[in-house]
């Protein structure tokens, strides 16, 4: 039925076929507006950092939604910008690059195009991009239409499974002038033959089924009259990192609060410059650090992305722009940009700092603008009770050392050993020793020898069937006669049979437990794996399901080794968690948004720790919390997010403390 709905498509000529008796009775919808320009290089993220807007995207021969396609439309000072992505299945294999000719011959191959017309369906043109970055301007009848290739900017790009276009149109070419309507809507097509052949069309943003060879009928659109106001320097929430935060939003000052000798955050956003700028945090005690987050492509479709990262959660179909890497200001240095700044600061309040407001500034030179950052220090937090693990496995031993500072410095304070021989397995253990780690869990016993009084080996990971569980039995009793102390990852429920061979065991959320299985006593702990973009998700894990009943604590998996796949482009999901590729080449690291959420989860769990060795019940402290500490972390109550918490316990703990 489908391919006879097609071929009736494709058999229907002339203008009387541009499906202009589908026209929707609506009035014209005002495009979203930004005072700041696009650069036209096949990468669509302006579509998201300035706030485009999101078309509906339809199966251009049925009707039916296409949630392959997202396509975006917005006003900028230049003229129409529109952008189109469409996320290749891997079956369909590569684009199709065809061989370009005139368009008055043929063009074979995978195409996408923006379609105009005037506000009463007139005057069709359609701008076309095909794979391997060819362009066109065809007319109704799919002639070349009378514009010269220089009047408007297009380019497509792939990402991952994700092949995208871009178009930037002068408003004299869409010929609106401002408050006027237009019609407007993006395609996505298999096979384009010109000369009055046919087109084939797979995807419209226009509803409807398509009655003509451009797709339906373009829905109606307003050019916004006037420009928009410039944007400002301002505060942002933490962790807030939509890429697109409406004009009004916002603070005038950044605020934080933090025990002495933790970590405070500023987040704020700089408007667009011509020229480059230098950021300085005035009145920091011991100096602060300054990062530009860089949104980018988390590559891959929903499936993909949940078989190779179970440790991410894709918001729907298609790739995803995640404001991921942490790019470092070297001396506050930020370089000139079209688009709006999103940045990140951090700064270790001393430990000697007295409880109060410390306020700081950060400004913007040259120039006098500057944005107060306000840190309420509260007394210092106790050591922590409870155990915060991390699954480490990096087998270059020169990144021991980094990647050890970074762990201490974001709260851990076990890890496991990566090192498969006696040499290592010491050196190891004394550089964690150093910077106040538990580097005695062995995740590769077998090559060590018997070890000191305290030493941990891992039997398994997640056994799932019984002959794995019984091999994991024998190893632990193996172990256990080497005088380690056995433990594993369990998740499934045949595993349950190993909780009496077993020292320690790092569960997964939601284990089932049996009173004829019980845990080992004070050293069991949750695992799940990290990171998500959702900092709230940290927070409930660290500080809600790792303190259940019976819980000790946690273990993540975030930290992975160095290997040559671990990529730093724009083309392949990276094998990053903790940190990426920088993208100087020299062989540095990132940071991520991701990574220091998991920081600030880590904190807000001391802090729970800290109040309720003081008697202070945590039902009462967060009750949002509550559905995570009886193991139900999906359910979230109260709008809790993580800086609020953090904030009503830092004020908790300077009351306690006083």
């Amino acid at each position: 039925m489908r391919v006879r709905v097609l071929l009736a498509a494709l058999l229907l000529l002339g203008g009387a076929a541009f499906g202009r008796g589908a026209r929707a009775a609506e009035g014209p919808r005002t495009l979203p507006a930004t005072p700041c320009g696009v650069t036209i290089d096949g990468d669509p993220r302006e579509a998201f950092l300035l706030g485009g807007a999101a078309l509906p995207a339809f199966e251009a021969t049925t009707g039916d939604p296409d949630g392959s396609i997202r396509a975006f439309l917005l006003a900028t000072p230049e003229g129409l910008y529109a952008a189109l992505l469409s996320t290749e299945p891997p079956a369909a294999g590569p684009l199709r690059r065809p061989a370009w000719r005139a368009p008055q011959d043929a063009v074979l191959g995978d195409w996408m195009g923006l379609r105009l017309e005037d506000a009463a369906g007139g005057g069709t043109r359609v701008l076309v991009l095909t794979a391997g970055g060819r362009s066109a301007s065809l007319g109704p009848d799919g002639t070349e239409a009378r514009l010269a290739a220089e009047s408007w900017a297009g380019m497509d790009r792939r990402f991952g499974h994700t092949w995208a276009g871009e178009w930037l149109v002068p408003w004299e070419v869409v010929g609106v002038a401002p408050g006027q309507p237009f019609r407007a809507a993006l395609l996505r097509g298999r096979k384009l033959e010109a000369s009055g052949s046919l087109l084939e069309v797979l995807s419209s943003t226009a509803s409807g089924v398509s009655a003509g060879r451009w797709g339906a009928a373009p829905a109606l659109w307003r050019r916004p009259g006037g420009s928009p106001a410039a944007s400002s320097l301002r505060a942002l929430a933490p962790f807030d990192v939509r890429p697109f935060i409406p004009p009004g939003e916002g603070a005038p000052a950044c605020e934080d609060a933090v025990p002495a000798g933790e970590v405070a955050t500023a987040w704020l956003e700089l408007p667009p410059s011509e020229s480059p700028r230098t950021l300085e945090v005035k009145g920091a005690p011991e100096g602060a650090e300054l990062f530009r987050v860089d949104f980018w492509w988390q590559a891959g479709s929903r499936e993909e992305q949940d078989a190779l990262f179970p440790v991410r959660v894709a918001r729907g179909a298609g790739d995803l722009l995640v404001a991921e890497r942490l790019l470092p200001l070297a001396a506050g240095d930020l370089r000139a940009g079209p688009l709006p700044a999103r940045i990140y600061a951090r700064m270790r309040v001393p430990l000697k700092q007295r409880p109060g407001v410390l306020t700081l500034a950060v400004r913007v030179l040259p120039g006098t603008a500057e944005i107060p950052w306000r840190i309420t220090v509260v007394p210092p937090l106790p050591p922590s009770t409870g155990l915060a693990g991390i699954y480490y496995m990096e087998g270059d031993p020169a990144r021991w050392p980094a990647a050890l500072d970074d762990m201490a410095a974001h709260g851990f304070t076990a890890v496991t050993c990566p090192a498969r021989e006696q040499a290592g397995w010491e050196r190891f253990r004394s550089l964690a020793k150093s910077r106040g780690l538990d580097g005695f869990f062995a995740l590769f016993p077998d090559g060590l020898t018997p070890p000191s009084e305290g030493a941990w080996a891992y039997a398994a990971d997640e056994p799932a069937g019984l002959s794995e569980v019984r091999a994991a039995a024998e190893r632990a009793k193996q172990l256990r006669q080497r005088g380690f102390w056995p433990w594993a990852a369990l998740c499934w429920p045949p595993s349950a049979r190993l909780l009496g061979e077993l020292a320690g065991v790092a569960l997964t959320p939601g284990f089932p437990r049996s009173p004829a299985a019980p845990l080992p006593p004070g050293r069991t702990w949750i695992y799940f794996q990290g990171l998500r973009e959702n900092p709230d998700y940290h927070l409930r894990m660290t500080a809600g399901v790792s303190r259940g009943e019976g819980l000790q604590g946690f273990w993540v998996f975030c930290y992975t080794p160095s290997r040559p796949e671990t990529g730093d482009d724009w083309e392949s999901p990276p094998w990053r968690f903790d940190s990426c590729k920088a993208p100087d080449g020299a062989g540095g690291w990132l940071d991520t948004v991701q990574w220091e959420s998991l920081r600030e989860g880590i904190l807000v769990r001391r802090l729970l720790e800290a109040l309720e060795g003081r008697g202070a019940p945590t039902a009462e402290l967060a009750p949002g919390l509550e559905p995570s500490r009886e193991g139900r972390y999906w359910v979230s109550e109260g709008g809790l997010t993580p800086s609020l918490l953090k904030s009503i316990l830092t004020t908790s703990w300077a009351r306690q403390s006083s």
